[in-house]
C-alpha cells in the first residue's frame, strides 16, 4: 500500500524516547536520569505529549506546576489551555511518529511518566520544553 505525502501544513511530530525531544522543531533538555543505562538506553516506558498553553506561559512556570504536581497538588492556576495530543507511553527503544493536525499557538512538549525508581515525575526533574506550532 502507498501511502500518501503529509501535506506541508501538517505539523509533524517525531518523538524519540531517548530524548524526548521532536526532530528539528525543539530540542527539550534531557534531565539527568538513573533509569538510563550506561549506554544511554532507557529501561523503562516514556511518552510524549503536545499540550496548548496559555499566553505567557515560561518554562517556570511549568516547573513550578509540575513540582506542584509531583508533590500530589494540582493547583488551579494550570498553565495548560487544552488537553493533551501525543503518543502513549511506549517500551524501551521504541519511538513514533505523530502526524496530526495542531491549531496555531504556543505548546509544552512533556511527559506525564514517573520513573518507575523514585516515583519522580519526569516533567518535574526538567523534561519538557516550550514550542510554537505554525504562525
Amino acid at each position: 500500500m502507498k501511502r500518501s505525502p503529509i501535506p506541508a501544513a501538517v505539523p509533524v511530530v517525531t518523538a524519540s524516547l531517548l530524548t524526548l525531544a521532536p526532530a528539528a522543531q525543539v530540542a527539550a533538555p534531557q534531565a539527568p536520569s538513573p533509569s538510563t543505562t550506561s549506554r544511554g538506553r532507557p529501561r523503562q516506558h516514556n511518552e510524549a505529549m503536545l499540550m496548548p498553553v496559555r499566553t505567557g506561559t515560561s518554562l517556570p512556570d511549568l516547573d513550578t506546576y509540575f513540582a506542584a504536581v509531583d508533590a500530589g497538588r494540582y493547583p488551579a492556576d494550570s498553565p495548560f489551555s487544552g488537553g493533551p495530543t501525543g503518543v502513549v507511553p511506549l517500551s524501551p527503544g521504541r519511538s513514533v511518529v505523530l502526524t496530526t493536525e495542531l491549531p496555531a499557538g504556543k505548546y509544552a512538549l512533556v511527559t506525564w511518566v514517573r520513573h518507575l525508581g523514585s516515583g519522580k515525575m519526569y516533567a518535574a526533574r526538567g523534561m519538557r520544553a516550550l514550542t510554537t506550532v505554525g504562525g
